[in-house]
């Protein structure tokens, strides 16, 4: 990545051929790439660009791993977006770092649905986990905080919602 006369750092999103290795650029001209996430029918690719506080969506064709039709969908307005899953109802559940706390959305409506907030500003990642992927596990980071105000900054977290059934899906294994 380099940097443009504003300070801004520019990179690109890249996609990997997992049968003959074939880098090709999908994105040009993004800052920090972060979460991403494809839909449970495998034609919808979401994608975070950081410091654009914003999470896109791209249509994706699954036979050849190429990326189109660039939106935004989602905007945060509080912390920044880190890390992304999604649950088996096509729900995004979004990490704000220094936002304390990790939203879920609707990508079809662009709406936030709840969040989860957490003792620590800086939430890092999710993803699900355990036997029936009904768990959410929840990273956070500890760097430059404060102890005195945050003793449980750099701790994973667990989350099960008390009473709607929520599950995440099973990762595909990448054969590159």
């Amino acid at each position: 990545m380099q940097g443009d006369e504003s300070g801004k750092v520019k990179g690109s999103l890249f996609v990997v051929d997992p049968i003959t290795k074939n880098v090709t650029k999908a994105v040009e001209e993004c800052t920090m790439s972060n979460g991403m996430a494809w839909s449970p029918d495998n034609k919808t690719y979401y994608w975070i660009d950081t410091p654009e506080k914003a999470v896109f969506a791209f249509d994706y064709d699954e036979a050849t791993g190429q990326l189109s039709n660039r939106r935004k969908i989602i905007s945060i307005s509080s912390g920044d977006p880190d890390g992304m899953t999604i649950d088996a109802q096509g729900k995004l559940w979004i990490a704000q770092y220094g936002g304390g706390c990790v939203s879920r959305w609707c990508p079809d409506e662009k709406k936030e649905i709840f969040r989860v907030n957490l003792p620590v500003s800086s939430v890092s990642a999710c993803c699900f986990g355990g036997k029936n992927l009904d768990q959410l596990y929840i990273t956070t980071s500890a760097k430059d905080v404060n102890y005195a105000k945050e003793p449980l900054a750099g701790s994973l977290f667990v989350y099960k919602h008390p009473t709607e059934e929520i599950r995440g899906l099973p990762q595909p294994y990448f054969g590159a």
